[in-house]
C-alpha cells in the first residue's frame, strides 16, 4: 500500500539522489585523475644519470635526507588514490541501482554515506 500511494515520492527521491551523486561523481573522477598523476610525477623527478646510460629509474630524492618525506608523500598519495577509486565505485553502484523501495532503507543511504566519507577521508 505504501508503494502504491507514494510512488511519486519514490521517483522524486530517485531523481534527487541521482542528481546529488552526479556532481560528486565528477569530483571523485577528478580526484582519481589528480592522484594518479601525482603518484607518477614524483617531486624531484627520476634519476637518469646513475651508473648506466639508461639510469636507475629511481626518484632523485631516494638516498638523500628527503627520502622519508618522499615516502610519506607517496604513501598518502596512494591512499588518496585508493580512497577516490573506492568512492568512485560506490558512486557507480548508486547510479546503477534499481531504486526499489527496499533499497531506500539500507543500501542506498549506506552507499551514499560510504562514498562521501571515503572521499573526504584522504582527499582534502
Amino acid at each position: 500500500m505504501f508503494e502504491d500511494t507514494h510512488s511519486s515520492r519514490q521517483k522524486d527521491a530517485e531523481n534527487a539522489l541521482k542528481s546529488m551523486n552526479e556532481g560528486m561523481f565528477v569530483v571523485s573522477a577528478l580526484f582519481c585523475a589528480v592522484n594518479y598523476a601525482s603518484i607518477f610525477t614524483v617531486p624531484g623527478g627520476f634519476d637518469t644519470n646513475r651508473d648506466s646510460p639508461w639510469g636507475s629509474g629511481l626518484p632523485v630524492l631516494y638516498g638523500t635526507v628527503k627520502e622519508r618525506p618522499l615516502q610519506v608523500f607517496l604513501f598518502y598519495t596512494g591512499a588518496a588514490l585508493l580512497a577516490a577509486l573506492v568512492s568512485l565505485v560506490e558512486m557507480v553502484a548508486i547510479q546503477l541501482s534499481k531504486f526499489t523501495s527496499s533499497d531506500f532503507f539500507i543500501a542506498l543511504p549506506y552507499r551514499y554515506i560510504a562514498a562521501y566519507s571515503i572521499l573526504g577521508l584522504f582527499d582534502q
